[in-house]
């Protein structure tokens, strides 16, 4: 053999030895904690490295890379008629970046974008046949606003989240603080509050507003 031919294998046989290896397994076969998004064999070790999931019929399910049970890199899931059903970029089991959903028909259904698994920035949701049923604006995973549209594009309803709440908090006061001249101050200050700051003050959980509320 030629050294130039002999070269050209000698590459094949490397690059085949570098590809990363694919388990292909039925979707029966694994378990999923769906509150953690740990995937595990059944006999619970967790799941290291490429994997192709199948449902009973050779169609595939999930095709994806996981690290210690956890999905990283991008990841595909597919509705068992075969076509995608979600697809994103996962780290360390959590989403990250533009990450979209797709009906039965493979319209899609939505396209949203994600830090940390918190909703960020414009996320939009779409009517089964293709036309934009919401946009929404997510701030660290908190709704600031959303708008609503038929199915013929119609717009149906704008709503702002920081006019709603403080108009919600204006009703607590004049309904149960009217006389308590230190809670209604102390109210109207969150209300100025909520007011100026846009994106920091929408990232208070509901339980927190519940304690003002």
């Amino acid at each position: 053999m030629n050294k130039p031919l002999l070269s050209f294998v000698l590459l094949c046989l490397l690059f085949q030895s570098c590809q990363e290896i694919v388990s292909l397994k039925n979707i029966q076969d694994v378990i999923v904690d769906k509150e953690s998004m740990i995937f595990m064999n059944l006999d619970s070790t967790l799941l290291n490295g490429k994997h192709q999931f199948y449902y009973t019929d050779s169609i595939i399910a999930i095709n994806g890379s996981f690290v210690e049970g956890e999905l990283n890199g991008i990841v595909k899931f597919y509705h068992p008629n075969g076509i995608l059903s979600e697809q994103g970029f996962w780290i360390n089991g959590s989403r990250e970046g533009k990450y979209l959903t797709f009906w039965e028909d493979g319209f899609i259904s939505s396209n949203k974008n994600y830090q940390d698994d918190q909703l960020q920035g414009e996320a939009l949701s779409y009517w089964q046949g293709g036309s934009l049923y919401m946009k929404s604006v997510y701030d660290n995973g908190v709704e600031l606003s959303h708008t609503w549209y038929d199915i013929d594009s119609t717009l149906v309803e704008e709503v702002s989240l920081i006019d709603n709440l403080k108009r919600s908090i204006e009703r607590y006061i004049i309904q149960d603080y009217i006389d308590d001249s230190d809670s209604e101050l102390f109210l109207r200050t969150i209300i100025r509050y909520f007011v100026s700051q846009t994106k920091v003050n929408l990232r208070l959980r509901k339980c927190d507003l519940n304690l003002l509320i």
